[in-house]
């Protein structure tokens, strides 16, 4: 077999191999369902490569039929146009896979806008130079400054077309610079990979110059499978996990907060409520008519701060309180007594925040015996915090241990998780038996006074 045939044979068979296995990547990236910003960029790099892959078989294949056959005008043009194409494609290949990189590094961190601008930039004057180079290129096959066509070899390159070689190689350099500056967000898999994919073709440019060969586009399909296998895959993984870790955690979300509504129901207390109105009706009708318009107060301003997912002011929750307590104070007339020590009141806190602690202190301190409560709530600032506090001398409890019906304490894990959340603030509880129950709540002022403005509007 002629040398020169056998090269042919071996360099359509390993693009042949390449062409199948970039099919394969390039079908199961699209059919991914999981939407990633460098998602587009690489199937746009692997379906140009896939196609550079493609027109260099479908030319090599010319040249073998044209051996045997013989050249005409028709073959010749065929490959002239192979040839430009093969060119453009390989020139915009650098570019593109440069904003493969940009879009790599935006996944992993919000870039500046000044990044992206520049990045941008760098990303267009590319695609310019791929095109005039192209161009120049294109032109030629007529003027033959980059290389000369004749019939015995269609495509021999001259020393100006080295030019077009190091404007390729320039955009190359651009996207290793920018890849080593951004590693740390890229990561150490797709750094080597990347490296891999702009370096090894670099350095057989020439060889297939020398040789007629295409080892620097087979050499790019097989580094991008890698990066595909070894990076991309392993992120869809990663988004998977963290895509079911936030429906996790949605469904607690959801799940306190259908706990939280119907703690906050408590149908005990409405039906104590009712039936102590039902009694003033009788005994004293305007006394009744007040207690069922705190009632209807009550129920509300409940279902609005249920469903507020901002903080609202302190002075709202505190009036949503001071409401219960009245509706409480006409079930325990003798039983309750309320004190409060209010020295700032202009804050925000997490919707039914303090409610849920003062209903325990009822339920624990007032409820479980005869003798008189006192429930004293306070508000200062302190230490560059505000701090509320909410006391009872009531015969204390053990936190830790669940409610008497066996449910847990879910407005206090609810009020303490938005504590920390909204606001990073947090909440305490000391209690001991037979020694009361004191409640502190500490808002940092930092936080409390930045969301107050936007957070606090309803």
């Amino acid at each position: 077999m002629n040398p020169n045939l056998s090269k042919y044979y071996i360099n359509a068979s390993a693009t042949g191999i390449s062409i199948l296995f970039l099919t394969i990547i390039l079908v199961s990236s699209l059919m991914h369902k999981k939407e990633r910003l460098s998602r587009r960029p690489f199937c746009i790099c692997t379906a140009l490569l896939l196609l550079l892959l493609t027109i260099d078989c479908g030319s090599r294949i010319l040249e073998i039929a044209s051996s045997y056959s013989g050249r005409s005008p028709f073959i010749d043009n065929l490959l002239r146009i192979f040839y430009s194409l093969d060119f453009l494609i390989y020139s915009m290949l650098d570019d593109f896979f440069f904003l493969y990189l940009i879009a790599s590094v935006e996944e992993k961190r919000t870039v500046s806008p000044l990044f992206m601008h520049g990045a941008l930039k760098v990303f267009r004057l590319g695609l310019s130079t791929s095109l005039l180079s192209s161009l120049l290129f294109i032109r030629s096959f007529w003027t033959g400054f980059f290389f000369i066509s004749n019939e015995q070899d269609i495509f021999m390159p001259l020393p100006w077309y080295s030019v077009l070689v190091v404007l390729s190689s320039l955009i190359s350099i651009a996207n290793m610079a920018l890849m080593l500056r951004q590693r740390k967000y890229l990561g150490i898999g797709k750094t080597i990979s990347c490296l891999l994919y702009i370096l090894i073709p670099l350095g057989l440019t020439y060889v297939d110059i020398s040789y007629d060969l295409t080892s620097s586009y087979i050499s790019c399909a097989i580094v991008m499978t890698i990066i595909y296998i070894t990076v991309d895959l392993k992120q869809d993984e990663e988004l998977l996990n963290r895509e079911a870790a936030y429906a996790k955690s949605q469904s607690e979300n959801t799940t306190m907060h259908l706990k939280l509504m119907m703690s906050q129901i408590q149908p005990h207390f409405l039906y104590n409520s009712l039936s102590s109105i039902a009694y003033l009706c009788r005994k004293n009708p305007k006394e009744a008519e007040l207690a069922v318009n705190e009632f209807s107060d009550y129920l509300r301003m409940n279902l609005r701060s249920i469903n507020s997912k901002r903080p609202i002011p302190f002075e709202e929750e505190l009036s949503h309180v001071e409401i219960f307590l009245k509706l409480q104070k006409r079930r325990f007339p003798d039983q309750i007594q309320v004190e409060e020590s209010i020295e700032v009141r202009d804050f925000p806190i997490p919707a039914l925040t303090l409610q849920p602690i003062v209903e325990n202190a009822v339920k624990y301190a007032v409820e479980t015996r005869f003798e008189p409560t006192t429930i004293r709530i306070c508000s200062r600032e302190k230490d560059g915090a505000y701090v509320v506090t909410v006391e009872d001398n009531g015969p204390g409890f053990d936190f830790h241990q669940k409610t008497r019906d066996d449910r847990p304490h879910v407005g206090i894990v609810s009020a303490r998780s938005q504590l920390s959340n909204m606001l990073g603030g947090s909440l305490d509880i000391h209690s001991e038996p037979r020694a009361g129950t004191i409640v502190t709540i500490t808002i940092p002022k930092e936080k409390g006074d930045c969301n107050h403005d936007n957070s606090c509007s309803r």
